[in-house]
């Protein structure tokens, strides 16, 4: 035997015997893998815990709550189009192989090596997507990989290709919130699944490789491209023709629609339900699903006082304000929310006049949009390229923008403390501080009323003489130790005296007219009369403070949320009954909480489901029928003669109430109330800078709009 033969033979024997040893391994490598798999009898049962819900007074839902939105839809419902698409978008071969498809490996073998600078092309089969997805394990490692192919197969024959194929359309992530086709249909489209176009089930069949890179809003040009791609794999796998290809490929691009179900950018008043519901059950109880929350929430309430604070936020600033130029993207869930509460548009400025009197605007479905910029904003103005709000007016179009001040509202019924409404800001997707009841603020004069209700209880009447004249309270009665918060400076040792009315007062009046003018001065004097302990304790059964240790309090120096203010005006309106603020008539929930309490058991304060009418005989007091009686008459004097006059001239219905200009006019505030219906309005800016008008001006009249806009069977609930 020749050498060379000698050696070829020892290379062939050595390289079986390699291999057999190699395979040998392999073997055992694989035969040790398939004895620990996991269990994967379960893997097509798709079991979601519904979304916790709130739901208005009238049932309709108001926001959701999940770990992610889903919706189980079988397998006979999802159209043939939306199978077609993402077959052919993600595994072509799926009806054909066994778990692994051979030639997708090859292909992405192929252009990793052709592209070896560009991420790893994928080769998973929708039955390895589903292994993978239902048993959450995301490791890039060889162990991973051989093991999801295992399962796979071992998949293949425990289950049909249907069952697969539903499990894997029913748990895949679609973005924003969606998980599977049937809640991605609604994410997207708002529509039900069976009435998708071939377009919109090709888009969402280019979601899957990921939902943020080819998201419209962010990535038109991906979003299109992607698409594009679907169409020509349904094309080339006969599913659809060339013509009907072309045609999808013409359609418009969606916009997500903000239902995910994460509970976010729904509302203030939902935010405030999920925060309570979170204190007594856990903050992740709601999300785990199963919650049912039938809120206090009225829907026309709601909407009368959005529209009412809105339009009265937008006036101001026209009126005052100079342009802004807060620069936002039209894309983001706040501009959205922005648009659908106001009708605005957005526009991005192409160009502006040399003599800057002009902008060109290029809106969405409109190009060559030309508007004046001598708008009512004082200074300044856009520039080209900045996107900004266009308000469709008679003859044209103006432009608009987010106020700089805000504001708050609740509406409430006084007979068991419904929250009728809370809206907190401008735009909660914009802002989510609640400025109803999270904003400590100077109520102003609003305090006034509980003053004069200490009086009454001590015998006083609306009718008692009060001196409104300058009152020096000496040192010995100002605040406490450490220093009150005074409407005005005070040195220690010196006497502390109220301002605030421009003058030196009116002289001789009655409680009543001081009440209704707003007097400070007559106010102090009348604390001081009775005793600033009298007034604390008022202040303190009415949920107002828990004590008053200077007399600045009495002129509403001291900070206090709206919302708590509300209450205290609800105590009034009721007969003087106790109350607390109730967010939901009803709470119902699927087993126990994270503690393991049920949803019946004991709650705070305010929480209870079974509040009864404070109004009915028998019930905690917290006047005298009298006290409470006066302080009434003399409210409603406010509205009449006093300094809400202007602002509810016209309004025919019994409105009582007071209006509240802080130190330095910094917030405005009005609290009322018709029959057993209370309504609270604060204004002023986060950063507190002085407002261009009073109470009797800026928040009175939002309240006014609000009763004004009340359906009759809320606008004097039980006159």
């Amino acid at each position: 035997m020749s050498a060379a033969r000698t050696i070829f033979s020892i290379l062939l024997v050595g390289g079986f015997a390699t291999s057999v040893s190699v395979l040998a391994t392999a073997r055992a490598y694989v035969a040790h893998e398939e004895a620990s798999l996991p269990d994967i009898s379960t893997l097509t049962a798709v079991d979601y815990a519904p979304p916790s819900v709130i739901l208005a007074s009238d049932g309709r839902v108001l926001d959701r709550f999940a770990s992610g939105y889903h919706s189980f839809t079988p397998y006979a419902d999802i159209p043939l189009v939306v199978r077609q698409a993402f077959v052919a978008a993600e595994d072509r071969n799926f009806w054909k192989h066994d778990g692994m498809d051979p030639q997708a490996i090859g292909r992405a073998a192929y252009e990793d090596f052709r592209h070896r600078n560009r991420r790893a092309a994928g080769a998973s089969t929708i039955t390895q997507q589903v292994i993978k997805n239902r048993l959450g394990d995301d490791r890039r490692t060889l162990e991973r990989k051989v093991r999801e192919v295992l399962l796979a197969r071992r998949a293949e024959r425990m289950f049909s290709k249907e069952a697969i194929l539903q499990t894997y359309l029913d748990t895949i992530w679609l973005g924003h919130g969606a998980y599977g086709v049937g809640a991605a249909s609604d994410v997207w489209f708002g529509k039900p699944l069976a009435r998708l176009t071939l377009a919109e089930a090709a888009f969402l069949a280019s979601l899957p490789k990921g939902p943020s890179n080819y998201d419209p809003a962010v990535h038109p040009q991906a979003a299109l491209a992607r698409r594009h791609y679907v169409l020509r794999r349904m094309q080339d796998d006969g599913y659809i023709t060339a013509q009907q290809a072309a045609e999808a490929d013409e359609s418009p691009l969606p916009e997500a629609r903000d239902v995910s179900m994460t509970g976010e950018g729904h509302g203030y008043y939902q935010e405030t339900v999920r925060r309570r519901v979170g204190d007594i059950y856990g903050p992740s109880r709601l999300y785990d699903g199963g919650v049912v929350v039938r809120s206090s929430m009225n829907r026309d309430a709601t909407g009368v006082a959005r529209h009412a604070l809105v339009k009265a936020l937008v006036s101001y600033s026209l009126t005052y304000e100079p342009w802004l130029g807060r620069q936002f993207s039209p894309a983001d869930a706040a501009s959205r929310d922005i648009a659908l509460q106001t009708g605005w548009r957005a526009c991005q400025v192409t160009q502006t006049s040399s003599s800057s009197e002009t902008a060109g605007l290029a809106c969405r479905g409109e190009d060559g949009l030309t508007v004046p910029l001598d708008n009512p904003y004082h200074g300044g103005g856009p520039s080209a390229g900045d996107w900004v709000w266009v308000e469709d007016v008679a003859g044209g179009a103006e432009l608009r923008q987010v106020p700089g001040i805000t504001g708050s509202v609740v509406v409430m019924d006084a007979r068991q403390g419904d929250v009728l409404a809370e809206e907190g800001g401008f735009s909660y997707a914009a802002s989510r501080f609640d400025r109803a009841t999270q904003a400590l603020r100077q109520p102003g004069s609003t305090i006034k009323p509980f003053v004069y209700l200490a009086a009454f209880e001590h015998g006083y009447t609306p009718a008692s003489p009060v001196l409104d004249v300058p009152v020096d309270i000496g040192p010995a009665t100002v605040g406490s130790e450490d220093g009150p918060d005074r409407e005005e400076s005070v040195d220690a040792g010196q006497d502390w005296r109220p301002g605030g009315d421009g003058n030196n007062g009116i002289g001789l009046t009655t409680m009543g007219r001081a009440l209704a003018l707003s007097r400070n001065m007559a106010a102090v004097r009348t604390a001081y009369e009775i005793g600033l302990p009298a007034v604390g304790d008022v202040a303190r059964r009415f949920g107002l403070y828990d004590d008053m240790t200077d007399y600045s309090a009495v002129l509403g120096a001291h900070e206090i949320t709206l919302m708590k203010l509300t209450a205290a005006y609800a105590r009034i309106a009721n007969g003087g009954h106790a109350l607390e603020p109730r967010y939901w008539s009803s709470l119902q929930m699927d087993g126990p909480d994270a503690d393991g309490h049920d949803a019946d058991g004991p709650v705070p304060p305010g929480h209870d489901a079974d509040a009864h009418d404070v109004t009915a005989a028998g019930q905690v007091s917290l006047t005298t029928p009298e006290a409470d009686d006066f302080i009434r008459q003399a409210l409603r004097s406010v509205v009449v003669s006093g300094t809400a006059r202007r602002a509810f001239a016209g309004l025919e219905l019994p409105v009582s109430g007071k209006t509240g200009t802080s130190n330095a006019q910094k917030d405005a505030t009005f609290v009322g109330f018709c029959g057993n219906t209370v309504i609270g309005v604060r204004m002023g800016y986060d950063v507190p800078q002085t407002l261009r008008g009073m109470a009797g001006t800026l928040a009175a009249p939002v309240a006014a709009d609000i009763f004004r806009g009340l359906p009759p069977s809320l606008s004097c609930i039980g006159q």
